[in-house]
């Protein structure tokens, strides 16, 4: 089942999407206003939100080399790609999309934070390069067997923490969920 945002058309990640986004959420006031004669340059731009834009392609984000936050949930997008060149990024959100496997985060070493709830993901896979990662989101995809974790993250033992102790719990009866242990840094597992 496809999951199309008001039934409009996937829309391509351009130039012209990119510039009204920055534009949208850039400076108010009079900085805003010398940001409108001026220009924003995308290699300026820290946090990016392209949620609910209908996107089915990652793509052109080549410019953004110092994006620290990049928001892409809720929408189409199917496939992790044209990520490689914002290795300064800490946190990103790909939840609510289409995705069915983990790739194309190699690059992402400096990422703390990653969602990816709410797709179609069945193997926790390609995360080995995210080093620093500590929260990991996957709740509500296809993973009903902890042992499709590959690589180190294999080793990952999820902490319940406060609102999180219900989703921990769910994950601990999966089967495998006895046998995984680890010195991750993950301080947060959500995959319930």
């Amino acid at each position: 089942m496809s999951r199309l945002h008001n039934s409009i058309e996937p829309r391509v990640m351009d130039d012209e999407m990119l510039k009204l986004a920055v534009s949208e959420q850039g400076p108010r006031e009079e900085a805003g206003q010398l940001a409108k004669q001026e220009g924003i340059l995308f290699k300026d731009v820290l946090t990016l939100q392209l949620d609910f834009q209908n996107i089915l392609h990652i793509d052109n984000l080549w410019q953004f080399e110092n994006l620290r936050k990049l928001q892409l949930d809720n929408n189409i997008i199917e496939r992790i790609e044209g990520l490689e060149n914002l290795v300064h990024l800490v946190w990103l959100d790909l939840s609510f999309n289409n995705i069915e496997v983990i790739e194309g985060l190699d690059s992402l070493v400096n990422l703390e934070d990653l969602s990816l709830f709410n797709n179609r993901i069945s193997r926790i896979d390609s995360l080995d390069a995210l080093g620093k990662l500590q929260v990991l989101s996957l709740g509500n995809n296809q993973i009903d067997n902890i042992m499709n974790v590959s690589g180190r993250h294999a080793h990952t033992r999820a902490h319940a923490r406060g609102s999180d102790r219900a989703g921990s719990a769910a994950w601990a009866g999966a089967p495998g969920a006895s046998q995984v242990f680890s010195p991750l840094p993950l301080t947060h597992l959500r995959v319930a």
